[in-house]
């Protein structure tokens, strides 16, 4: 595609002649009346950087501002309470319930506190608690360490405190992120005491006995908040049955229901924040990328990334329910982006490091080599729609994208992944050049803005937040104090 040829630019709803991203004919006009400009807030003199929360229908705005000295949260123009802190505040989906957390200063010594849809929720918590949310944003839990224990010269961080609905479920040595099924009336999570723990709603259900020179290859102690999530897996699927990743005896396991399917000697854990940490004794043998597995959102399956047990060079591959994909193998797992599967199960992306070179592999067909993969992204099944993947690529000086496999020829000084409706109908990108955020739809540039804080968000007439046949694309974007919603028609 020539850039010049291809591209449309609507500029503050515009069509302006002079820009090179311009096309030639008239007949993509269409995208400038259909592109929609509407005030959404103006930000204060006191908000507080990077504390702005959009809900996911870019209806409602949420920021911590400052107070005097103290803060408070601003939810749609209504001014919250005022506490000596706030923290960033969060929407729940779907039902934009606004959570944060604050720290009181009141008489009777500073603590943390939640407020929860509007009730204040005393916590014996020592840092920011992290939120979970039900998929219908109806039930939520909050999780986050006690008063740090000092050691030597060492900060070692108490028991994990788990909140479900706002009641204390319990304090264990370590949790991992709590899980709600699909329908949002379970919660799971694994604790870590001298054993591994299964607990769901509230109630122990499993014990894993372990060694402890298994657990170790794992466990940081001296993190903040849960270090169980760097390694184990705790997350309900599609059926109902929770897939996990724990320590059982001398192996690392993965069990669907209570079926165990597959056992490794080893878990890398690292990437998605955390860097690769493996233990020696295990660097022959087989071993899983513990915070590589991800699950299909309508399938009882999940992908992960093994290594084979042996010295050659590459070991790696991605797997499913605990066998190959395909048949490439890898130098390494890819730790700057999980790997990503249709909400079906029928359709795997990954990115393949075959050192030198990084490809993407979209359901078992590799892309020529990049310098760099970024964002792949599926439709949620294979038969739907024109747009059946999509994923940004560098050649070491500039990015583009790759849809249906095909290379688009527009350059970009940076890139941010793609999002394709769910069922395959559209394709949204967002990409840096000239100073400027270049708001691309279904391939054609609809706008440059000066900062995108939220979206894309597929929307249709009734606001249902990403549904099959979405009428209408949603950003949110901010020039100096303002905010404004911005709608492009599908």
């Amino acid at each position: 595609m020539n850039l010049t040829r291809r591209f449309v630019l609507v500029n503050s709803l515009k069509v302006c002649a002079a820009s090179p991203l311009l096309a030639y004919g008239a007949s993509h006009a269409a995208a400038a009346s259909a592109l929609q400009r509407e005030p959404l807030a103006t930000l204060p003199p006191s908000y507080r950087e990077e504390s702005l929360a959009i809900s996911d229908d870019a209806q409602s705005v949420a920021f911590a501002a400052g107070a005097g000295g103290s803060e408070r949260v601003v939810h749609d123009g209504q001014e919250g309470p005022v506490f000596s802190r706030c923290s960033n505040p969060v929407f729940a989906p779907t039902s934009k319930k606004l959570f944060y957390s604050v720290l009181d200063g009141s008489p009777g010594g500073r603590r943390l506190k939640i407020m929860a849809d509007g009730t204040l929720i005393d916590t014996d918590f020592a840092s920011e608690p992290e939120f979970f949310f039900s998929p219908d944003g109806k039930h939520w839990a909050a999780s986050g360490s006690m008063v740090q224990q000092q050691q030597g010269n060492t900060i070692r961080r108490g028991k994990v405190i788990l909140f479900v609905d706002g009641v204390e479920v319990g304090r264990y040595n370590d949790a991992s992120a709590p899980t709600f099924s699909r329908d949002g009336n379970h919660v799971a999570f694994l604790a870590s005491d001298d054993d591994v723990t299964l607990i769901v709603d509230g109630k122990p259900e499993t014990i894993f006995k372990s060694d402890p020179a298994t657990r170790g290859q794992a466990i940081n102690p001296f993190v903040n908040g849960s270090a169980m999530d760097m390694a184990y897996q705790c997350k309900y699927l599609s059926d109902g049955s929770l897939l996990l990743l724990v320590p059982d005896g001398s192996s690392w396991t993965i069990y669907k229901g209570p079926k165990a399917i597959k056992s490794y000697a080893g878990n890398t854990i690292g990437g998605f924040g955390y860097r690769g940490i493996s233990s020696a004794s295990v660097k022959s043998k087989d071993g899983i990328a513990g915070r590589s597995v991800v699950t299909a959102l309508d399938s009882p399956v999940a992908i992960w990334w093994e290594k084979m047990e042996g010295d050659q060079a590459k070991r790696w591959r991605l797997v499913k329910d605990g066998q190959p994909i395909d048949d490439n193998l890898a130098t390494d797992w890819w730790s700057s982006q999980r790997p990503v599967i249709s909400n079906d199960g029928s359709r795997c992306g990954y990115v393949l490091w075959d050192d030198p070179d990084i490809s993407a592999v979209i359901n078992g067909t590799k892309s020529a080599p990049f310098k760099n993969v970024w964002g792949i992204t599926l439709p949620s099944a294979a038969e739907r729609g024109r747009f059946k993947s999509a994923f940004a690529a560098s050649d070491g000086s500039e990015w583009s994208f790759v849809v249906n496999g095909t290379p688009d020829s527009a350059k970009f000084t940076s890139a941010y992944a793609p999002t394709i409706a769910i069922d395959g109908s559209h394709l949204v990108c967002r990409a840096k050049r000239d100073n400027s955020q270049w708001l691309v739809v279904d391939q054609v540039a609809v706008d440059g803005v000066q900062n995108v804080i939220s979206g894309p968000m597929f929307l249709n007439r009734s606001m249902q937040v990403n549904p099959a046949a979405p009428t209408n694309v949603i950003w949110v974007v901010q020039e100096g104090k303002e905010l404004f919603r911005v709608t492009s028609s599908l």
